[in-house]
């Protein structure tokens, strides 16, 4: 296993490069986990993964996008005739915080027009396979009234099972949108994303928002298994938010140095 970790680390991918250390450990976790399902079914009695060092991964700032830059990139494929069936899942990721498998997989079943919310479920996909939620709890998401009468105008001219399809009908994949995202982002002349920066974007706007600032309801509506993961996206701030926080905090603190100054005098 050693070996393998060494190995995987050292391949070169298609792309011409290495593989990140983030993705040598998923390769390495999902042996530990063969190893530890094993291990409770009786069919290994120990598990040789815990006895080795595993690849450390450094843990780098998120992008996390600005209102404006949501708004920008909403704005640039409602109006490309090119880009205009991305409208819908990017108002989408902006407006729910959905993860991207979650909205790559949405079925018109998963649409509930008459609660106006989105079932993110369990469910079996069109091909047989069995799709599950990452943390294998349901949950229901609601729509705003223009999320609502995008997907209903969308549903009206659908002929496939799949919510978010591309030009030629066919199911948006997560790497199509991390593509169509990359491109878009490059034409409207902002940074780069991911298209999980949406959903931690989303979950900074809820966190900022002076009618909300209720994390135990961001937690529920983005589907984290603990609170610790939501104070984690929540904690990622734009750096000009950052620099106008510390100086609103700063005047504060010299108004008052200012007027302890002409009390002394």
């Amino acid at each position: 296993i050693e070996g393998f970790q060494e190995h995987r680390a050292n391949q070169i991918t298609p792309r011409g490069k290495k593989p990140s250390p983030k993705t040598v450990k998923e390769s390495i976790g999902l042996i530990n986990n063969m190893f530890e399902w094993g291990i409770k079914r009786g069919y290994v009695s120990a598990n040789p993964v815990r006895k080795i060092e595993k690849i450390k991964v450094l843990h780098t700032e998120q992008r996390v996008f600005t209102i404006e830059e949501m708004i920008l990139i909403l704005e640039f494929c409602k109006h490309s005739k090119r880009h205009k069936h991305l409208y819908a899942p990017f108002l989408t990721f902006a407006t729910t915080g959905m993860r991207s498998g979650e909205v790559s997989y949405l079925l018109w079943d998963d649409v509930d027009f008459d609660r106006r919310a989105i079932k993110i479920r369990t469910k079996t996909l069109p091909d047989g396979r069995i799709w599950t939620t990452k943390t294998k709890q349901s949950r229901d998401v609601k729509m705003d009234d223009e999320v609502f009468n995008v997907l209903f105008e969308l549903n009206i001219k659908s002929s496939s099972g799949w919510v978010f399809t591309n030009t030629k009908g066919r199911r948006q994949t997560i790497n199509m949108l991390w593509q169509n995202l990359q491109s878009v982002c490059k034409k409207v002349g902002i940074e780069k994303g991911q298209v999980h920066s949406y959903r931690r974007s989303f979950a900074c706007m809820m966190d900022m928002d002076e009618n909300v600032r209720d994390r135990v309801a961001i937690q529920q509506i983005l589907g984290h298994s603990t609170m610790t993961m939501t104070e984690r996206y929540c904690g990622y701030r734009q750096k000009e938010y950052i620099d106008k926080a510390h100086l609103k905090a700063t005047a504060g603190f010299i108004k008052k140095l200012k007027k302890f100054e002409q009390e002394v005098t």
